[in-house]
């Protein structure tokens, strides 16, 4: 469970939560501009987790808001796993709907949310190739990943994440999104122009 969250527009307004300061302002604004499904950071002493999400209040036009939520480590590093960000997606889902937000989907994925709701397991089982990110991770490496499914690159998310579990203390960053997002260590991207090191589309 977060400590804290926050709501915000695409333009970094802030719509709810205590989540406030102009980081998670500006980090919103970013997830935003890659449109990015998952954020995972254990930068700066804390868990911080992200999403932008497309949502739609009645009598109101379709719309884009990031949630982002942000909890001390020490109680949850050891728990991001599959059920972790599950539950996760669960908590941005009932959040919005608190807050009077239509779930529309994520980066235009009608599936996604009723798809999460439903698994048990991973559907990823490509170890190879999280052992070798995992690898390069550890050298101070990036890593960019291409994925044509949204759930696969989730669950390859959470597969890197859960075997970097002893070493996420010192700070690592996680992101799936559709375009690439800066000073991510580990990016997973549906497309990209230049080079990458592992196609998960294969």
């Amino acid at each position: 469970m977060q400590d804290t969250y926050g709501i915000f527009t695409t333009d970094g307004e802030i719509v709810s939560g205590s989540l406030t300061d102009e980081y998670a302002v500006n980090l919103a604004e970013m997830l935003d501009e890659s449109t990015a499904s998952l954020y995972i950071s254990t930068r700066n002493g804390a868990l911080l987790m992200g999403t932008a999400v497309n949502v739609q209040k009645k009598g109101r036009r379709p719309d884009t808001v990031i949630y982002l939520e942000k909890s001390g480590y020490d109680a949850y590093l050891s728990h991001i796993d599959l059920s972790y960000v599950q539950d996760f997606y669960a908590r941005v889902r009932r959040t919005l709907e608190q807050n009077d937000y239509e779930v529309r989907n994520l980066a235009s994925d009608d599936n996604f949310f009723d798809e999460r709701n439903m698994r048990l397991t991973s559907k990823m089982s490509d170890i190879g190739t999280a052992d070798y990110a995992i690898g390069r991770l550890l050298l101070g490496k990036n890593v960019l990943a291409v994925s044509d499914n949204l759930s696969k690159s989730v669950d390859y998310a959470v597969l890197v994440a859960g075997k970097l579990k002893t070493y996420l203390s010192a700070g690592f960053t996680i992101v799936v999104a559709k375009r690439t997002f800066r000073d991510a260590d580990l990016m997973i991207v549906d497309k990209v122009s230049g080079g990458y090191q592992i196609n998960l589309a294969t």
